[in-house]
């Protein structure tokens, strides 16, 4: 579910009927949700933390490794030694750290764990998680410029996304867009850049938000477009600044830096191509 502040309300519909039958389990399960939407959701990230902390220690280190996860490479050996002790899937510590350098703003360096990790999910046959892996594959090989592998892997994530996975649809648009627009293709770049744009309007999972926004915005700008990138683009600083996510904001700076110099760059020779 990419709708956190739903999400939420569900957890604690769970939580209240685990009270009224009396399920330990129930109630823990709904506690333990509800947190984890919470810190995922809009807010001040420091805000969210406080707010979570107690529920947190309580219930386990799983939510907090989630959470770091998204939010700084330093957590990485941590949230690698947690899905290890937990159990879960031997290629979701590779996924993670991908996942973190990605959000990072280094793509170079999610390729390796990425490529690590789609390889493994796919050997035991997890379509679920390969498609997420492999779009957030082909994403760090757009943002690098390899147009040609980005689109190999883009359209892998696609044959394997289901109608209802929103964010593979979401990645492999994502990379998709960027590719488009690293050739030259501005149509197609724009109608990608359009579907993004009319998936996320039913989204609300700021950290999935934030990279298909700049990925859209790059869409509108190969396509000429750039009030609609700018507009995307301050959006995406908008929302980080009020989260406190100084990475993503000054990712989101730079692309936006990178658009202005496209309008110098048109008024001073009258082209309106990036």
């Amino acid at each position: 579910m990419l709708r956190c502040a739903k999400a939420r309300a569900a957890a604690g519909r769970v939580l209240e009927l685990g009270q009224g039958v009396r399920s330990p389990w129930l109630e823990a399960f709904g506690t333990v949700a509800g947190v984890m939407f919470l810190l995922r959701g809009r807010g001040r990230i420091p805000d969210l933390l406080r707010a979570g902390e107690e529920t947190a220690s309580r219930f386990g280190r799983a939510i907090r490794a989630d959470y770091l996860a998204d939010a700084a490479v330093a957590a990485v050996a941590d949230a690698t030694a947690i899905a290890q002790e937990l159990g879960y899937k031997a290629y979701l510590s590779q996924w993670i750290k991908g996942v973190v350098l990605l959000d990072a703003g280094r793509p170079a360096d999610a390729i390796e764990p990425l490529e690590l990790a789609a390889a493994s999910a796919g050997e035991v046959g997890d379509v679920g998680s390969a498609s997420s892996i492999v779009g957030l594959l082909a994403r760090a090989l757009a943002l690098e410029g390899h147009a040609e592998a980005a689109a190999r892997q883009s359209t892998e994530a696609r044959a394997l996304t289901t109608p209802s996975d929103r964010w593979s649809a979401l990645l492999w648009r994502g990379a998709a867009v960027r590719v488009s627009a690293a050739q030259g293709l501005p149509a197609e770049a724009r109608a990608l850049a359009d579907e993004l744009v009319a998936i996320l309007a039913d989204i609300d999972y700021p950290g999935i938000e934030f990279h298909a926004r700049l990925d859209a915005s790059e869409g509108y700008r190969a396509a000429g477009d750039r009030e609609a990138a700018e507009q995307l683009l301050r959006r995406a600083i908008a929302d980080s600044d009020e989260r406190e996510a100084t990475g993503h904001a000054r990712q989101a700076a730079a692309a936006l830096q990178r658009v202005t110099a496209d309008a110098a760059a048109h008024a001073r020779t009258g082209s309106n191509t990036p």
